[in-house]
């Protein structure tokens, strides 16, 4: 939780063309809009959009902790969390509510989705050892399916497999299960925000291994979870297919988040290299249906906080250098091509109501 929330809450087909213009937010069309922190963007076999939203809390109070200062905070809760579908022919309807938490500025509920041979997983929730060796939250943090009845259960715990096996070493145990997809062999493959880690679900049975571990990144401030050296932790934020059989992970980065401290890391028989570098907050990563790379920026930070409206999507050449292709986006959060190939931004992903999805049809 330290890492991906940390770093939001701080604020609150065929390719382009090499010869177009870049666009900005106001060339995207709006999709879907008054959501509570959208988070992540699915697009199905049968062209329905699955869009996963944090929430806003609720009513029931909780005791929790400030993820910037680990100083105890009150928090609250509530189904406000919610999976959404948009059917190809754009009809909305909520597939699921489930558990969110707001602590200060933090909104903390469903991040991502996938579908798995026609079941519905969603990523949810984080937890820390400091609040204890068990969540008081019912179906949360963890991998839940999303049954056809809006019921839910859970497929995957990821704190249990943290709290018993904490793989990065650093004395602070937690998860953040953010980003997955569906593996090689019939697997879920997850990154763990918090956890520094790629796992590996079996659906099956619940039992989750750890694929690789992404070492800390040089960093400016102290770390208190790594001997108080100027380290960064590297933050998985995305996942997607890379060649050869790899796994491509995009790495958000600490705080401060200096810009082109963020990368793409391809992952191979638990081998960790550069995939491309130069990046800064990335957040999410979607493939173009001609094999063209894609990745999010959440956006720009200098000393005295957040440059509004600074994310940016960037196409990744084959030699690891990108491209700025879209600017001037809100506080951006993830990004997927529709079945036409158009192209699907989230924004405003850390505020309530005012979130939206885009859609860019300049990619079709």
């Amino acid at each position: 939780m330290k890492k991906i929330m940390l770093a939001l809450s701080t604020v609150w087909l065929a390719a382009v063309p090499a010869h177009a213009e870049l666009l900005t937010a106001a060339d995207g069309k709006v999709f879907l809009e008054g959501l509570h922190a959208p988070q992540g963007i699915l697009v199905r076999d049968d062209g329905s959009v699955i869009v996963t939203e944090s929430g806003a809390g609720g009513d029931q109070d909780l005791d929790y902790f400030n993820p910037q200062s680990y100083a105890a905070s009150a928090a609250k809760v509530g189904l406000s969390s919610r999976v959404h579908e948009v059917s190809a022919d754009g009809e909305v309807r909520v597939l699921a509510s489930l558990p969110s938490i707001a602590v200060e500025h933090e909104l903390i509920g469903a991040a991502r989705a996938v579908d798995l041979d026609g079941r519905l997983m969603v990523t949810i929730g984080a937890w820390q050892e400091a609040l204890g060796a068990s969540s008081t939250v019912e179906n949360y943090p963890g991998v839940l399916e999303i049954h056809s009845d809006g019921t839910v259960s859970v497929v995957g715990d990821t704190w249990a497999h943290e709290l018993v096996n904490n793989p990065d070493g650093t004395g602070n145990k937690e998860t953040h299960p953010y980003d997955l997809m569906q593996g090689p062999t019939g697997d879920v493959l997850i990154v763990d925000a918090a956890a520094n880690t790629l796992l590996s679900l079996d659906p099956s049975t619940g039992e989750i291994s750890t694929l690789a571990v992404f070492d800390a990144m040089p960093g400016v401030f102290p770390n208190p979870w790594r001997n108080n050296e100027p380290m960064a932790d590297p933050v998985p934020t995305g996942i997607a297919h890379g060649p050869d059989g790899s796994v491509l992970v995009s790495l958000l980065s600490g705080a401060p988040f200096i810009p082109g401290s963020a990368k793409i890391v391809s992952v191979k028989d638990g081998a960790v290299s550069d995939y491309a570098t130069g990046l800064t907050m990335a957040v999410d990563m979607a493939t173009a249906a001609d094999g063209t790379l894609y990745v999010l920026s959440f956006g720009l930070f200098e000393p005295t906080g957040p440059v509004p409206a600074s994310g940016s999507v960037h196409r990744i050449h084959e030699d690891g250098s990108s491209e700025m292709v879209i600017d001037g986006l809100s506080f951006a959060t993830s990004i997927a091509f529709a079945s036409d190939g158009a192209m699907l931004v989230a924004i405003n992903g850390v505020m309530p109501v005012a979130g939206q999805v885009l859609r860019f049809d300049q990619f079709m």
